[in-house]
């Protein structure tokens, strides 16, 4: 009697010869290992959302090594490019265009650091955005999952779980989308669904 399996993929592709050790292991006692890491994982929800929250203000702090916000970058870019167009108005001949080329050297040195800034800065700001909207899915997620999950769900498990490594026959590692890493044991699983 068929029965569905989990397998190293490397076996499947290449035989023993480069997955010498690995088990071949009964999909239901595997679900049931990984949702114990699940129901373990979700014991801990309130404490899960906390760390949400937190992983999201540590994401949308400010710019690393930026003093500045983005608005008084943009700010000091005007009040340079005024300052910049008041010395060429004031510019009235090649004598004066020579006098004041230090100044407008060091204005125009400025403005494109200030446009590197704003860049830079713009570039944060939308990473932040990204991140800042995975983390309210993963929040939405964990609020709206249950408490205790009794029946295999793909879905359920699709979005909270990120990998999961088979480690030996009897135990596997379930890494999170968080980032948390439970090892459960398959062996006392696989001795509950024989009886």
């Amino acid at each position: 009697m068929k029965r569905p399996v989990w397998r190293c993929v490397n076996r499947l592709d290449y035989g023993k010869m480069r997955c010498k050790r690995s088990p071949t292991l009964d999909e239901k006692p595997l679900q049931q290992a990984v949702l114990a890491a699940v129901n373990s994982l979700m014991s801990h929800k309130d404490t899960l959302l906390n760390d949400v929250a937190s992983e999201m203000i540590q994401e949308l702090s400010p710019v690393p090594g930026e003093v500045l916000s983005l608005g008084d970058i943009e700010r000091a870019i005007v009040a340079l490019s005024q300052r910049f167009d008041q010395l060429m108005n004031e510019t009235d001949g090649e004598e004066s265009i020579q006098r004041n080329l230090d100044r407008f050297r060091e204005i125009s040195e400025q403005l494109a650091l200030l446009k590197q800034r704003k860049a830079h800065a713009l570039g944060v700001q939308e990473e932040n955005e990204v991140m800042a909207k995975k983390l309210r899915c993963a929040a939405t997620i964990m609020e709206a999952a249950p408490a205790e999950v009794t029946e295999w769900n793909e879905s359920i498990v699709h979005q909270l779980v990120e990998e999961i490594k088979v480690l030996s026959k009897d135990e596997i590692k379930v890494t999170f989308r968080n980032k948390t890493e439970i090892t459960q044991t398959i062996s006392a699983l696989r001795q509950e669904t024989a009886s």
